[in-house]
């Protein structure tokens, strides 16, 4: 898999997992994964990732846990993950950047 269309997950409203590790995904745009009322996790870990649209998990209230190592991240806005009331851990270690800065709200790393 390469990229993830806007509406791919939009009949899929009981999803509580998503996993895509393991593919060559390169950019999550705005509300990929907004219209998932129930997910809790998504592991995107080993892609390609280059791009996060700070609005990529608007919407996203459910969301616990997010995979996003072994990617190609260097920068993330800070207000990416604002919206996410219940998000509890990130997981961003081997990337081309370091986040310290923008973890530090996060009880796991």
């Amino acid at each position: 898999i390469k990229s993830i269309k806007f509406n791919t997950f939009n009949q899929f409203r009981n999803l509580s997992e998503i996993f895509l590790k393991n593919n060559q995904i390169k950019k999550l745009n705005s509300l990929i994964f907004g219209n998932l009322p129930k997910l809790k996790q998504i592991d995107l870990a080993n892609n390609e990732l280059e791009i996060i649209d700070s609005k990529a998990f608007n919407r996203s209230n459910s969301l616990e846990i997010i995979w996003l190592n072994n990617n190609k991240l260097f920068y993330i806005e800070d207000s990416t993950f604002n919206e996410l009331p219940k998000l509890q851990s990130i997981k961003l270690f081997n990337n081309l950047s370091k986040f310290v800065d923008l973890v530090h709200d996060y009880e796991y790393l």
